[in-house]
C-alpha cells in the first residue's frame, strides 16, 4: 500500500479520535497558554488576542502532524491541500457570499433569543488602533483559521470519512465543525457553513477553495469592522441576494455529487466515528456551550 491509499483509506474511527484528541489538546494549551499570557500581559491588547486565537490552530496542527509523523502518510493527500480545478472558485465565492448575506441575520435570530431567555452572549468586539491591528487581525483570525481548520475539518476528518456516503460524511463534520466554536448563538450557522464547505471540499477534491471560501467569510466581518460598515442583514433584499448565491451552489455541487468516490457504503459509519471516539470531543463542547450561557456574575 502506499502512502497516498494509506490515507484514503482511513477508519472512520481516525477523524473521531482526531476530532477528541483536538479538543483535548485545545484545552491544555489554552489552559496554559492563558495562564502564561497573563502572567505577561496585564491588559487586553492586539497582540495577546492574536495568540490567543493561535492556541485552537496549534492544537489541529499538532493532530494533523502527528497522523503524517506516526501514520507515515502523505501530507497533501492527508490535508486535501492540492491542485484544483479553478472553476472551483465559483461555488467557492457563491458560498462565501451566500451565507454572510443570506443567511447572516440567523446569528442575529438567535442571540436576540438566548438573551430573552437569560443566557449570557458574549460578544468579541475587536479594538483597531490602526492598519497594524487590521493586518494581525487579517492572519491570525482570517488566514490561519481559514488554512488551518480546513485542513482538519475537510481535509484530515472528512478523509476518514471517504469510504461513507457523501451525506453522512458531510453531517459528522459539520457537526463537530459548529460544535467546535462552542457558541450556541453560531451553532445552527456554523452546521450550515460547515456542510457548505464540506460539499465544497467533495466537488473540488481539494480544501484550497474551502480556504479561500473561509477566508472570505472571516475577512469580511473583519473588515466591516474596521470600516465601520454597519450592514443590515435583515434587509430582505440582501438576504434574496445571498440565498440565490446559496441557491445556484447547490445546483452547482449537487449535479457533480454524484461523483463522489467511495470504498463502501455499509451502515454505521456514525455510530464507528462518534462511538465511543469522537463522541469524548462532542460531549466536552457541549459543556463548554452550555457554561458560556451561565450567566456572570
Amino acid at each position: 500500500m502506499n502512502k497516498v491509499d494509506s490515507f484514503t483509506k482511513m477508519e472512520h474511527k481516525d477523524g473521531g479520535i482526531a476530532y477528541s484528541a483536538m479538543i483535548c489538546l485545545y484545552i491544555f494549551i489554552v489552559f496554559i497558554g492563558q495562564a502564561v499570557l497573563n502572567a505577561i500581559v496585564k491588559s487586553q491588547s492586539t497582540i495577546s488576542i492574536a495568540i490567543s486565537a493561535l492556541f485552537s490552530p496549534l492544537a489541529m496542527l499538532a493532530v494533523i502532524g502527528y497522523y503524517r509523523i506516526f501514520k507515515r502518510g502523505n501530507l497533501t493527500e492527508l490535508t486535501g491541500v492540492k491542485k484544483f480545478n479553478a472553476v472551483s472558485l465559483l461555488p467557492s465565492i457563491l458560498l462565501a457570499m451566500g451565507m454572510l448575506f443570506g443567511l447572516g441575520f440567523v446569528n442575529g435570530i438567535f442571540i436576540n433569543a438566548l438573551k430573552s431567555l437569560g443566557c449570557y452572549v458574549s460578544e468579541f468586539v475587536l479594538a483597531f488602533n490602526g492598519v497594524g491591528d487590521l493586518v494581525v487581525y487579517l492572519i491570525v483570525l482570517a488566514i490561519v483559521p481559514a488554512i488551518v481548520e480546513e485542513a482538519f475539518f475537510r481535509g484530515l476528518m472528512l478523509n476518514a470519512l471517504k469510504g461513507a456516503k457523501p451525506i453522512v460524511a458531510v453531517m459528522c463534520t459539520s457537526l463537530c465543525f459548529a460544535l467546535y466554536h462552542c457558541s450556541a448563538s453560531q451553532l445552527v450557522y456554523q452546521i450550515i457553513y460547515g456542510a457548505g464547505l464540506a460539499l465544497l471540499a467533495i466537488y473540488a477534491k481539494s480544501t484550497i477553495p474551502c480556504m479561500i471560501a473561509h477566508f472570505i467569510n472571516n475577512a469580511m466581518v473583519i473588515l466591516l469592522e474596521y470600516f465601520k460598515v454597519q450592514l443590515d442583514l435583515m434587509n430582505i433584499i440582501s438576504i434574496v441576494c445571498g440565498i440565490i448565491c446559496l441557491a445556484v451552489f447547490m445546483i452547482i455541487i449537487v449535479k457533480n455529487l454524484k461523483k463522489y468516490h467511495t470504498y463502501d457504503e455499509k451502515d454505521g459509519t456514525i455510530s464507528k466515528f462518534f462511538v465511543p471516539f469522537g463522541l469524548f470531543g462532542v460531549i466536552i463542547c457541549l459543556l463548554m456551550i452550555i457554561l458560556n450561557l451561565i450567566p456572570v456574575a
